[in-house]
């Protein structure tokens, strides 16, 4: 018995779709760059709202940096909690948006060694190691997930205002997963074709 070209079709459209959910949902991308910022420090006092100890732990927000990648150049935004005494950074939160609505998102924690009695004499190094975790993100980064690893310097400016430059080296990994909409999308069109391969051998049998 010889097969409609129709389900030949639907067919092929199925393992299309298939396919195509398959390479969404395990879309991991491997991440390598780096991120620098220069300049003043915002917000370097102490918080116990936002993270829950007073001095030697403060909220601090380090100016927007540039960064780039084997994804492309970015920007970031950071900001974090940070104990001065032990160099214990937490509650750490950062974006990495590389434009056309396309960002990662996440939070990061880590240690920042060498930190030595306040005042910091200008020009002081020291050597920091970050742990971010992804969250979320737009774009070709919808629904972000993953861990990247962070090592670097940061080093002191004079006061006032408090300042410093950084750049921390980074890699890991990215995993990005189709939203919602788009496997409902996949859903609803293998389900029309398998309607109409029904309703066309109903009318074949009628005749």
């Amino acid at each position: 018995m010889r097969l409609p070209n129709i389900v030949f079709g639907a067919m092929a459209v199925a393992l299309l779709c298939i396919g195509s959910a398959t390479v969404a949902r395990a879309d991991t991308i491997t991440f390598t760059g780096s991120r620098e910022y220069s300049g003043a420090i915002g917000g370097l006092v102490s918080d116990q709202v936002r993270c829950g100890a007073p001095s030697p732990t403060f909220f601090n927000t380090p100016p927007p940096g540039v960064g780039s990648s084997n994804l492309g150049s970015f920007t970031s935004t950071e900001r974090q909690c940070q104990n001065n005494r032990t160099g214990n950074v937490f509650d750490g939160e950062f974006t990495y948006d590389f434009g056309g609505g396309n960002t990662f998102f996440g939070t990061y924690v880590g240690t920042i060694m060498g930190i030595p009695p306040p005042p910091a004499p200008p020009g002081t190094v020291l050597s920091v190691s970050f742990t971010y975790t992804l969250t979320g993100g737009t774009g070709s980064f919808v629904n972000a997930s993953g861990r990247l690893l962070g090592t670097g310097t940061i080093t002191t400016a004079n006061p006032p205002p408090i300042g410093a430059s950084s750049r921390i080296d980074i890699r890991g990994t990215v995993n990005t997963v189709p939203e919602p909409g788009t496997m409902v999308l996949l859903g609803t069109g293998l389900a029309g074709v398998v309607g109409a391969v029904r309703k066309r051998r109903h009318a074949q049998r009628a005749d």
